[in-house]
């Protein structure tokens, strides 16, 4: 495949650069694509590494993986790998498929959790990211996309180099042991999200932006 950035320290696949490209690549190919790369392995490793201190420590993982055994029937090449780390660093009882969730749903997670993490290596902009920090959960995200432009480290959240999991590790311990830290982060983000996203102007802001490209034309 070829490269989204030529001249850049990260360089990611990507499906196609134009429309034909899209259009004519089968759901296969695209499924396998959006497995690996919006993929929480990095996050598993980080669990793996965390768990000698946090014995009781809890990654839910919510999307279309199934529950259905066989699961070599029903998974992924990429499912397949993340049921394989799990076994090989003995996770069973740590990372949880928590499976197609509402949105009601997502927000009980997000506001029972300690930490959200946004794993993925290839991103525009994270509406998930943006959902967790609007209750004030603590964030850590991979450094992909716009996210840099929400996210500022130490302030309102952490960043890391999508495939530095061990750096993945210290944020999340850093916001475990420190309760006063991850509030403040916590209601930082909260805030950050809500200037730059206000609720009651959001809609005239987009049509502005959707008026201006049509006038560029």
């Amino acid at each position: 495949r070829s490269m989204a950035y030529r001249v850049h320290p990260y360089r990611w696949s990507t499906i196609g650069r134009k429309l034909e490209h899209i259009s004519d690549v089968p759901l296969k190919v695209i499924r396998d694509f959006y497995d690996r790369y919006y993929a929480p392995d990095n996050a598993v490793l980080a669990v793996a590494q965390l768990k000698k201190k946090y014995p009781d420590i809890r990654l839910y993982i919510p999307g279309s993986i199934t529950s259905k055994k066989p699961h070599f029937l029903y998974d992924s090449v990429y499912v397949r790998h993340l049921r394989k780390l799990i076994r090989q660093y003995g996770l069973q009882e740590n990372v949880i498929f928590a499976g197609r969730l509402s949105p009601e749903e997502m927000a009980q997670h997000m506001c029972k959790a300690n930490v959200f993490v946004m794993p993925s290596c290839v991103e525009n902009h994270s509406s998930t990211l943006r959902e967790a920090m609007t209750v004030g959960c603590p964030s850590v995200s991979a450094m992909v996309g716009s996210v840099p432009e929400l996210i500022e480290p130490g302030k309102n959240g952490y960043l890391y180099r999508y495939n530095e999991y061990q750096t993945l590790a210290y944020y999340i311990d850093k916001l475990f042991s420190d309760d006063a830290l991850a509030q403040r982060i916590g209601q930082e983000g909260k805030r950050a999200v809500a200037e730059r996203f206000p609720q009651d102007q959001i809609g005239s802001m987009l049509m502005d932006a959707y008026a201006q490209m049509r006038n560029k034309k």
